[in-house]
């Protein structure tokens, strides 16, 4: 399931529309009830970065790869200057033109080929129960599901799993836990009845959790996943501006039940949080 999830990832991650790069390691720890604040309104759909649906001609083809090698890279916050005493670093992106040939890097033994093709701006993936592969299309309020059908790596079937007739605005994360389907909309958490195998959600489902909608430079993302023994349920939430003081729960990763209630901080001062998962053995989480 985790190579499939890394497949998936690896052929949608060209589609997506990122925020400004930001990366995070937490070593978290669980601190006191977050306090309520004002909920602002979420950020307009039209905010959202526009990316033209994709028309892949190399479906049912193999995609050229060559091996990636990572190296770790280590930063020692001691080693740091302190705050104020440097000229800030700027390294804005560059438009190049897209090779001739193409390759991805990935690594050894992994062969790559596109999944589905023609989604608008696709940003986030979840597996179902039975296998089915999850995608949301957060500019239409979307969510689609895709099923490969025959096993060949490619999805046969695409069908609307959720719209805005089920309450999704600007959303994100999904996740499974005690027959329920749990989504991170901007501005909440929602969760729904769901039965294995079941193709599209009915209803508007249940808001069990309030968070703070949109935030600064598109920092609207909600993703959510739940613990490995099914009990909690982790919600990340980026930050309101770019350096200030953060009031919680923004710029954290916050726990709760699987029902909304006894929320709390486990992790803070992460600028912007976007992905989440845990180990598969250690059953760390980790976020990105």
């Amino acid at each position: 399931m985790y190579y499939l999830r890394f497949l998936l990832l690896i052929l949608l991650l060209p589609l997506v529309a990122c925020d400004r790069a930001t990366d995070a390691t937490a070593t978290a720890t669980s601190t006191a009830t977050s306090t309520a604040t004002p909920i602002p309104e979420p950020s307009p759909l039209s905010q959202i970065p526009s990316v033209a649906p994709l028309s892949n001609v190399r479906t049912n083809q193999i995609v050229p790869t060559k091996p990636l090698s990572p190296q770790p890279i280590r930063i020692v916050a001691t080693s740091l200057p302190q705050p104020g005493t440097t000229e800030s670093a700027s390294k804005p992106p560059q438009v190049v033109p897209i090779p001739a040939s193409p390759v991805l890097r990935v690594p050894p033994g992994f062969v790559v080929n596109v999944f589905a093709d023609n989604l608008d701006a696709p940003r986030w993936l979840a597996l179902t129960p039975t296998g089915d592969v999850l995608v949301t299309e957060t500019r239409q309020n979307r969510i689609r599901l895709l099923r490969d059908a025959n096993g060949d790596g490619v999805a046969e079937v695409k069908m609307n799993f959720a719209s805005a007739q089920n309450g999704l605005n600007i959303p994100f994360g999904m996740a499974f836990a005690d027959r329920y389907f749990f989504l991170g909309n901007t501005a909440e958490v929602r969760r729904f009845p769901y039965a294995k195998g079941q193709e599209q959600l009915t209803g508007s489902g249940e808001k069990i959790a309030d968070l703070p909608g949109g935030g600064y430079n598109q920092h609207w993302t909600r993703n959510v996943v739940v613990s490995p023994d099914n009990r909690q349920l982790f919600v990340s939430v980026g930050s309101q501006s770019n350096a200030d003081a953060e009031p919680l729960p923004r710029a954290s990763v916050q726990v709760m039940n699987l029902d909304g209630k006894n929320q709390q901080t486990f992790a803070s001062g992460l600028r912007n949080p976007v992905g989440l998962d845990f180990h598969p053995k250690t059953n760390q989480l980790y976020t990105t």
